[in-house]
């Protein structure tokens, strides 16, 4: 009689200890699996946070560039106009370019996106360019050579702020007259 009580409390404890062996096998596997799962959520919380600032990145990039090339391009454009109701005043003639002014509203425009995307070498040059580009409004004159003076001085400025924007977007910033010959290929000719 002993012996079927000894072997069935031996089987009730056999299967009790396999039983607790399983749910602890079971829940280091559960815990693993979490922690895997946890490690694979906050890697891709990562790549979708590195993506999100590789993308305003971009966004903020592209918006600085086209606001240099919008103000290149209104700087040219007043400076055009202005030529032209100079050409145009020393003729005595009606000019033909838009009022130079409207270009102002586009040269301010273009530098307030500046002065909020810029770095500070390119809002200081920027501000230079501006300044250079009203100067030359002030100081054209029909056929005067104060006319000159304020194209030049808006011409300098512009080639800096080019020079500026060039080392702030990594390209090369040296580059030669076309017209200018190497001093190696003088020696050779």
């Amino acid at each position: 009689m002993w012996v079927p009580l000894v072997v069935g409390v031996l089987g009730l404890v056999g299967v009790v200890t396999a039983q607790l062996i399983s749910t602890r096998r079971e829940n280091r596997s559960w815990r693993r699996e979490a922690e895997r799962e946890d490690l694979r959520w906050q890697r891709e919380r990562q790549r979708l946070s590195d993506q999100r600032v590789h993308e305003m990145t971009l966004h903020w990039s592209h918006l600085r560039n086209s606001g240099y090339a919008q103000l290149l391009q209104a700087t040219d454009a007043y400076l055009a106009a202005l030529r032209d109701h100079a050409d145009a005043a020393s003729r005595g003639e009606e000019p033909t370019a838009p009022e130079p002014a409207a270009h102002r509203v586009k040269i301010s425009e273009c530098q307030a996106l500046i002065d909020i995307t810029g770095s500070p070498r390119i809002r200081a040059v920027t501000g230079e360019l501006v300044r250079a580009t009203a100067g030359a409004r002030m100081s054209i004159s029909p056929g005067g050579e104060a006319r000159r003076t304020g194209a030049d001085t808006a011409q300098r400025a512009k080639d800096a702020f080019l020079a500026e924007v060039r080392k702030e977007l990594g390209i090369d910033v040296q580059h030669t007259d076309s017209r200018q010959v190497p001093s190696a290929a003088k020696g050779q000719k």
